[in-house]
């Protein structure tokens, strides 16, 4: 038995977090709550998407893990473990990037 990643839940990490982040993160910057805070907003809601995604994917890994365990059978994982941790961990990371460059990019055009 061997376990893929699911590409449905990258396609999930990839665009959910982004546009939840933008929705909170807008209305802060039409009302110039501060410099950044629009985009700190939005980075901690990127940073929560991160941190439950990773926490799904553990789960899974555990699960399929224990029913291995409980077949006594090899499991090998394709892509390993940490790699799937780090490939969530890594479009977040991306996304918080985005954020803040949008982030600049409106708060600039209002300053004009």
């Amino acid at each position: 038995m061997r376990d893929r990643m699911s590409l449905l839940w990258i396609l999930a990490a990839t665009l959910a977090p982004i546009g939840v982040a933008l929705l909170v993160a807008w209305p802060m910057w039409r009302r110039r709550v501060t410099d950044e805070g629009g985009a700190v907003a939005g980075a901690a809601i990127v940073f929560a998407f991160s941190v439950a995604f990773i926490a799904r994917e553990f789960g899974h890994v555990l699960n399929v893990s224990g029913e291995c365990q409980a077949r006594q059978v090899a499991c090998p994982f394709q892509p390993e473990a940490f790699t799937r941790y780090a490939l969530y961990a890594g479009i977040g990371m991306l996304q918080v990037f985005a954020v803040f460059i949008v982030g600049l990019s409106v708060e600039e055009r209002l300053r004009r």
